[in-house]
């Protein structure tokens, strides 16, 4: 076996390593990310619940019921129910909160996907740019962060039922185009994602400031936001001045299932 060959299975093998067996949520990650912010779970689930009982006074007649509480319990849900009791109705921020757990899951995923991609292009011959992995490995653990800190402050049953949907789409959305198209598949797919995410997080910073009374809340959506606008401001940096027909129609592509992921988020 030549140096390469040999050099190219180790990578292989860290690589997918690195990617197969990260954990998806983690209690004490959580804790870890949100004390570095002066957050506590606790802190947030109750400016949560605050602000879903603030939701309930102004329409008595409760929020939306998602697709998986109509499914589950009926049209007609029970009344009397708190926050974060199944089957209790979702307002607002309740479903943006799961399209948030949804996203970072499917976020975690686009890495891992990216990592598989790489290992397998270096095993077929490819010599991509060293720094992408590096890229990969760093910004994933910066979204395992923010999917635990979601999980944690948010009651289960709140939560999405779509994460392995989520976690099926954005695994494929990682690996394809880091496979096909290495660098500039990668870092497009990377940019256009966070892009969508970056507003995303900016309106429902803007619902919060418009109710006010929410600091710890606004402050863990403004942090998870500092940080997509650092990923895409770093993918665009690597990726350089790409334009064209098909650099425009990705970026729909990749908006279209965004936004698509987001709203099934909000309703499963």
């Amino acid at each position: 076996m030549t140096a390469a060959k040999e050099h190219n299975k180790k990578q292989h093998q860290e690589d997918k390593a690195a990617a197969g067996t990260m954990p998806l949520s983690d209690a004490a990650l959580a804790a870890k990310v949100l004390s570095e912010q002066d957050l506590t779970a606790e802190g947030i689930t109750t400016e949560l619940a605050r602000l879903w009982q603030a939701e309930n006074k102004r329409h008595p007649q409760g929020g939306t019921p998602t697709w998986s509480q109509r499914v589950r319990l009926g049209v007609g849900l029970p009344c009397g129910l708190g926050y974060g009791d199944p089957g209790s109705r979702w307002h607002f921020m309740d479903k943006e909160m799961s399209s948030n757990v949804a996203g970072e899951m499917g976020a975690v995923a686009i890495y891992v996907g990216a990592l598989h991609a790489l290992a397998l292009r270096a095993a077929l011959g490819f010599h991509d740019q060293p720094q992408m992995r590096e890229f990969c490995k760093h910004h994933a653990e910066t979204e395992r962060g923010h999917l635990a800190m979601m999980q944690a402050v948010l009651p289960a049953a709140n939560q999405t039922r779509g994460l392995g949907l989520c976690y099926v789409g954005g695994y494929l959305l990682g690996l394809m185009p880091t496979l096909l198209l290495g660098s500039t598949g990668l870092y497009s797919t990377v940019q256009d994602v966070e892009t969508f995410v970056e507003g995303h997080y900016n309106r429902q910073i803007s619902y919060l400031d418009s109710r006010g009374g929410y600091p710890k809340l606004r402050a863990l959506l403004y942090g998870c936001c500092a940080d997509e606008v650092d990923h895409k401001e770093q993918a665009a940096e690597a990726l350089g001045r790409i334009r064209g027909p098909l650099r425009s129609l990705w970026r729909c592509i990749v908006t279209f299932g965004c936004s698509s992921a987001a709203e099934m988020a909000r309703w499963l």
